[in-house]
């Protein structure tokens, strides 16, 4: 283990930021390859384009000289072309464990780049996972296969058992069953809402995030569902915010998108420099227009520090920890959990809820609050019990 903190503390800062960059490239392209199930293994094509990026994928980890990333992504190949080989069958529990695979690749750079750390036990645990699978003869492979899929849902924390709601999937229900749990009833214990009903001044707000979403069908019901959330996450919390000056900031957080140029707005595909620059402007926008508003100057924090990190990271201040309002860090990580879980416009795909809840808890301490995570998990464990 010297050695490789030896290694990693020897890295250089711009060859891991080059690294991470080329895996995420590498991802992507594997996530659009394995949006439709059926075609991907019905598809030579496909699958030689899958194989060619996980290749890809394995020369980067190569390159760490980490022994345990490069066996993990050495196995990771040798996985993906026996599920390219037709061994596996074509099940949407195999696409599943896919991209989980490549999700932790993603994550093990994110360690390295980020905390100067690597999670070798993990590695270890699912590389041996995968092993038992390849030299597994018998031909029920699908319990398997959920085998090493609960190791990713158990890890993000203690007690979400992400099994409890995780129907059988089918091509109507994928793995994750993201639409039925966004729809779920919402606990009686934890209301929201319950004393912002007909409110005037929060209903004038409304319609500015009513506004944005009518702007493109995939962003229909999203201020909604977001704001569900983040009223869930407060009620689960030690110390509650206002719940009115949050419902504020819920609706008026992204309306500065709407002061986006339609080709920047709509745009399919990555961002350049400028334009990046462009949407890092929205939290900005709209926080001087409601510093006007001398009833919403709480939720008018909110708005400008949604996107700042707890380690510092985000924008637009670079604001950390205690400096960030707890409103801000709530509409982060419903924000999050929201946009990975529905399509957009700069991605054609989705994450299942087991990648979604895996990726925000492995940012918990660096983009999230630990506070706002515990919560958010445990949001997460109620609606599940609402499914099951």
């Amino acid at each position: 283990m010297s050695d490789i903190r030896n290694i990693i503390d020897d890295f250089d800062d711009e060859f891991l930021e080059n690294l991470l960059e080329d895996i995420c490239n590498e991802i992507g392209h594997i996530e659009r390859y394995l949006m439709n199930d059926q075609l991907f293994f019905s598809d030579a094509n496909l699958k030689n384009q899958a194989l060619e990026s996980i290749n890809a994928i394995n020369l980067i980890c190569q390159k760490t000289f980490i022994e345990p990333l490069r066996f993990y992504a050495q196995i990771l190949e040798d996985f993906f072309v026996e599920v390219c080989n037709g061994r596996f069958g074509s099940s949407p529990w195999v696409t599943e464990l896919m991209l989980l695979l490549v999700d932790e690749a993603k994550a093990s750079f994110e360690d390295l780049e980020y905390r100067r750390t690597l999670d070798v036990a993990l590695l270890d645990s699912i590389r041996l996972h995968i092993k038992e699978l390849l030299n597994y003869s018998g031909d029920d492979y699908e319990k398997l296969i959920r085998g090493v899929i609960s190791e990713f849902a158990l890890r993000v924390h203690p007690d979400l058992v992400l099994s409890n709601y995780d129907t059988v999937p089918t091509e109507s229900h994928p793995v994750g069953g993201v639409e039925e749990f966004h729809q779920s009833h919402q606990s009686t214990d934890i209301p929201p809402q319950a004393n912002l009903v007909n409110d005037p001044g929060l209903e004038s707000l409304k319609e500015f995030a009513d506004a944005l979403d009518n702007r493109s069908e995939l962003w229909e019901g999203r201020t909604q569902s977001i704001l569900e959330n983040c009223l869930l996450i407060n009620k689960a919390l030690a110390n509650h915010i206002d719940e009115k000056q949050l419902t504020a900031a819920v609706y008026m957080h992204d309306v500065g998108m709407a002061l986006m140029p339609d080709a920047v707005l709509f745009k399919e595909g990555k961002y350049d420099a400028v334009e990046i620059m462009l949407l890092q402007q929205h939290p900005i926008q709209i926080y001087g227009l409601m510093q006007q508003m001398k009833e919403w100057l709480e939720a008018a924090e909110m708005v400008h520090q949604h996107h700042e990190h707890f380690n510092g990271h985000g924008y637009p201040n670079g604001a950390s920890g205690s400096d960030i309002h707890m409103g801000a860090k709530i509409i982060a990580v419903a924000d999050a959990f929201y946009s990975l879980t529905h399509n957009r416009m700069d991605r054609g795909f989705k994450k299942s809820l087991t990648r979604a809840v895996a990726e925000i808890n492995k940012n918990n301490g660096t983009q999230f609050d630990p506070q706002v995570i515990e919560a958010f998990n445990l949001v997460l464990l109620e609606k599940a019990r609402n499914l099951s």
